[in-house]
């Protein structure tokens, strides 16, 4: 998928540094999922990885329900992550930190390395690295992977 050119050169983040920062500071992604005439956007916890440039999400919710099944008709997403929003006194207009990209949310079997992985990935964004389960525990939850194919990284810091 080609992604528009960002209007603003001025703001775009390249350096993966900064990206990972960026990826770091924010609580909560949103996911857009198809849904026909509209599409559906849910507002998840995660956790990530960067490989080379490649920024790697994980998420996990229900085996049951309209997000899961919706995934499971069509697992084209894009996704956003906001962090570091603030308002400028006396200015219309707002600072921040964004993402926006996009790929295919890729159910991971139970059972594997990959799913202990991704769920300890999730407890690690929200600081509970040092918490421990059996891998047997991350069995219960849908676990998802997506690999943002293509994303674009701005940051608006105008003090």
């Amino acid at each position: 998928m080609d992604i528009p050119q960002m209007r603003k050169k001025e703001y775009e983040l390249t350096d993966i540094d900064e990206i990972k920062e960026l990826v770091d500071n924010a609580e909560i992604m949103h996911i857009g999922i198809n849904n026909g005439e509209y599409p559906v956007v849910e507002p998840l916890s995660y956790g990530y990885e960067i490989i080379d440039k490649t920024i790697v999400l994980y998420f996990h919710g229900s085996y049951e329900g309209f997000r899961y099944e919706l995934l499971k008709k069509d697992n084209h997403v894009c996704v956003t992550i906001n962090s570091n929003v603030s308002y400028v006194h006396d200015n219309p207009t707002a600072n921040f930190d964004s993402i926006v990209g996009y790929g295919e949310a890729v159910e991971i079997e139970k059972d594997t390395d990959e799913r202990v992985k991704a769920m300890e990935l999730i407890l690690k964004n929200y600081g509970m690295e040092d918490v421990k389960f059996p891998p047997e525990a991350f069995n219960g939850p849908s676990v998802f992977k997506i690999v943002l194919d293509n994303y674009q990284a701005k940051r608006k810091q105008d003090m």
